[in-house]
This record gives structure tokens, C-alpha cells and sequence, in this order.
């Protein structure tokens, strides 16, 4: 669902910015239960202000998750240290957690595996990263690369977060590179 007007001035652009700066940290805090109106309060606008950009909290859902996975996939595709594979792994292991304490990470992973396009949006950027991994790891296999990743993603969401103490990296590194080296 997009927006319902598109922000072309810059003053439109930063009140779309705003809306969705509040959107994550209301979606961070209160989960997807949140309304419209916690947005709109967040922001400092009025409803009909929210309303003249986004006709729901799908559209803004929508929205921060584009917004989300741009800044992952910028931030981790094609990236990386050129060393060994447990460098590879820790770096790897560092920047989902950096990606995944933003504000809105929880509700975005949470909602992902249920809404089409955000799926759809999630597996392309799993498909960057296991090309990436098949390349830093010297590993041929697509299926081995792909396991490296979902090992990744799924240990840094449920082992590593919410706290991320030296403990739990270590644990989260060590189940990533458990996979990524096993002949």
C-alpha cells in the first residue's frame, strides 16, 4: 500500500520523515496495536496532517519497512572485511545486531514473514547476502551460504537481541561460524 501523496518539495519530504521517525519508535515501543493517532501525537501533526500522506498504519508499516531494508541492504550488501571467515562472521554477526536494535526492527521482523511485499522485499535482501557470504566464505554451495544466513538472522533475533551482551555475540558468532565452516 503506498502513500498517498508522494513528498516532491523537501518541507513534504521531512514531514514524511518525521511521520515515520515517530512510526518506528511508536511500532518500537507500543508494537503493531499502535493507532494512528500515537503516530500523529509522536510526530507533532495533526491526524488529517498524517492522513494527507499515508491512508493507514499499513501504508506507514509499509513504508518504514522500504525505508528499513534500504538502509540494511546499503549498509551490510556487497560490504565486509576481505580477511578470514570468523572476521567475516563477527562483522557479519555486529552489523545485523547494529540493524536490528533500531526502533522499529522488532515490529518489522515480527510483521515480515506475514505481509506479501515485505517478504518479498526480506528474501531479495537474504539473496544479496547469500551471494555475499558465498563470496567472503569461498563457499560454492548456495544452499550452505543460504544456511549461513538464516543461521545468522535467526541467532542474532533470538539469541543475540534484545540485550546484546559480549556473551550473546559470542554464542551468535560461534552458531554462525558452527555452519559457515563445516566442511
Amino acid at each position: 500500500m503506498a502513500s498517498r501523496r508522494s513528498p516532491v518539495q523537501a518541507r513534504s519530504k521531512r514531514t514524511v520523515e518525521r511521520i515515520l521517525d515517530a512510526a518506528a519508535h511508536v511500532f518500537g515501543e507500543r508494537g503493531y496495536a499502535a493507532t494512528t493517532n500515537h503516530i500523529a501525537e509522536r510526530a507533532g501533526l495533526s491526524i488529517g496532517s498524517l492522513y494527507q500522506y499515508f491512508p493507514d498504519k499499513d501504508a506507514m508499516m509499509a513504508a518504514l519497512y522500504d525505508r528499513h531494508l534500504d538502509r540494511v541492504a546499503s549498509h551490510l550488501v556487497g560490504r565486509g572485511p576481505d580477511q578470514d571467515d570468523e572476521s567475516w562472521v563477527r562483522w557479519l554477526v555486529a552489523e545485523l545486531i547494529t540493524v536490528n536494535t533500531q526502533p522499529e526492527a522488532s515490529v518489522l521482523w515480527q510483521t515480515s514473514r506475514t505481509v506479501p511485499a515485505m517478504r518479498a522485499r526480506l528474501e531479495a535482501l537474504v539473496d544479496a547476502l547469500v551471494a555475499d557470504a558465498g563470496t567472503a566464505l569461498g563457499i560454492r554451495s548456495p544452499l550452505r551460504s543460504r544456511a549461513v544466513i538464516v543461521t545468522a538472522l535467526a541467532t542474532v533475533h533470538e539469541i543475540a537481541l534484545p540485550t546484546p551482551t559480549p556473551v550473546r555475540r559470542r554464542v551468535a558468532v560461534d552458531a554462525v561460524l558452527a555452519v559457515a565452516t563445516h566442511p
